[in-house]
């Protein structure tokens, strides 16, 4: 008699929002996060396990392609360093003369969204723009008045 051992792990599948994307799976270790993009998801699963992923291990995890896996650990590092704080080490893989890069999220900083800020005008500065406007206004309703007249 043979003893099967399986390891179930239990995944939710996040759809795409573009069609041009493709779905994935979130592992569940992530259950309880929201994030709107990919590569949120991915730093923040590699802060929680604290150890260094490569791109197999997010392409087995997330159910993407080595390929896409790759690109978003590299986008990781370099377009959004200011955001995700990570370490690198690149190392040579057992098959062939790939270099790997494995990445370390150390810490993940929340996203600061710019809200516009209204300056305060001075009552002057209102004023005058008021003015100015009405003197524009008058301006250009009186030259189009006269046009009419002239066509009369």
């Amino acid at each position: 008699m043979q003893l099967m051992v399986t390891t179930e792990q239990s995944y939710r599948v996040i759809k795409a929002r573009q069609a041009n994307h493709h779905s994935y799976l979130l592992p569940e270790e992530l259950e309880g996060y929201e994030e709107k993009a990919l590569y949120r998801y991915i730093a923040r699963w590699s802060y929680i396990r604290e150890r260094y992923i490569c791109c197999d291990d997010v392409a087995e995890s997330f159910g993407i392609s080595i390929r896409q896996a790759t690109n978003i650990i590299s986008m990781i590092h370099r377009r959004y360093s200011d955001v995700i704080n990570c370490k690198i080490k690149r190392k040579k893989s057992e098959k062939g003369n790939v270099i790997k890069t494995h990445l370390l999220v150390t810490s993940i900083k929340e996203p600061v969204r710019n809200k516009r800020v209204k300056r305060a005008k001075n009552h002057c500065d209102s004023c005058a723009d008021v003015q100015l406007k009405q003197l524009r206004d008058i301006f250009l309703y009186r030259r189009k008045t006269e046009q009419l007249m002239d066509g009369l």
